[in-house]
């Protein structure tokens, strides 16, 4: 009878053998120790650890190559981390959701920069898309209202000076302080093959722009009320001197504009002396502190 009865519980001991080999945090009654997981993967292997059909824990982070003692031993809790309960009720005071406005904020991509391929199955303009009290905004240039933003942008006739121009968007996302706002990040690569602004002759000098912060705020009917571009994240990357913007893209191709805002940023004589210059200032200063109670 002995002999039966284990006999006839090895199918499902190997079942359960099986599928502990193929799945071993699901069938844990604990997990394994932290050793640098996600957030995400410790709420889905506590999870694990209570339901036979939760979602299966994910890897551990290994953290190839990372010295030891940079290596976190427990989740990092963030000093001023943003509370996600404030940001989802935040969301809520919004009508259109963060995947509505992202895709308004697309479609008016395609219309602004009209690239060859740019999708607009709605023959939309940018009178459609902007509200009557739109205003742009750059670093240095703004408000623009909503006409002579359009005059403005439509002069500069980009897509015809960069034929083959590509603009890399990512990082779409709703701002948590603002509900409807939407921000991304942007690069541009193109060869200056045509005509910029209408008269300036193609130079066939190739644009790399750095990374830089673009944003869309939204009214609840669709429209745009304020863009935002050319906050660049790192003045090192790139050929346009650091700047951002159609500035940057004049100063890529030799059309630098001739006002200090139109060039690559340098240091004031001020400014200079208090940072750079700050050796300097003291070792001037070193023979009046024996005269002079400066220290005093």
């Amino acid at each position: 009878g002995l002999e039966r009865l284990l006999f006839s519980m090895l199918p499902p001991l190997a079942l359960v053998l099986q599928s502990t080999l193929r799945d071993p945090i699901r069938h844990s009654s604990t997990c394994a120790p932290w050793a640098a997981r996600s957030a995400k993967a410790n709420a889905m292997c506590e999870a694990a650890s209570d339901s036979p059909t939760a979602p299966i824990c994910e890897a551990q982070l290994s953290f190839a190559g990372v010295l030891p003692k940079l290596v976190p031993t427990a989740p990092v809790v963030l000093s001023g981390n943003l509370d996600v309960d404030v940001e989802a009720r935040t969301s809520q005071s919004f009508a259109l959701s963060e995947e509505e406005l992202i895709e308004l904020t697309k479609q008016f991509l395609n219309v602004q920069f009209d690239f060859a391929g740019a999708s607009n199955p709605n023959n939309l303009t940018l009178s459609d898309l902007l509200a009557d009290n739109f205003e742009f905004w750059g670093p240095v240039v703004g408000p623009l209202g909503k006409d002579t933003f359009a005059e403005a942008f439509g002069s500069f006739k980009v897509a015809d000076a960069f034929p083959d121009g590509k603009n890399d968007y990512y990082q779409f996302h709703r701002d948590p302080y603002d509900p409807a706002r939407i921000w991304f990040i942007t690069r541009f690569e193109g060869k200056n093959t045509g005509t910029l602004a209408g008269f300036l002759p193609a130079t066939n000098k190739k644009v790399e722009t750095p990374p830089q912060a673009q944003s869309c705020t939204f009214n609840a009917q669709g429209q745009i009320t304020k863009f935002t571009i050319g906050y660049v994240l790192d003045r090192n990357l790139g050929n346009t001197g650091g700047l951002g913007g159609v500035y940057g893209l004049f100063y890529a191709i030799g059309y630098g504009l001739p006002f200090p805002e139109g060039q690559p940023w340098q240091p004031s004589p001020p400014y200079f002396l208090l940072t750079r210059g700050g050796r300097f200032v003291q070792d001037l200063l070193k023979p009046l502190q024996s005269v002079l109670p400066l220290s005093k």
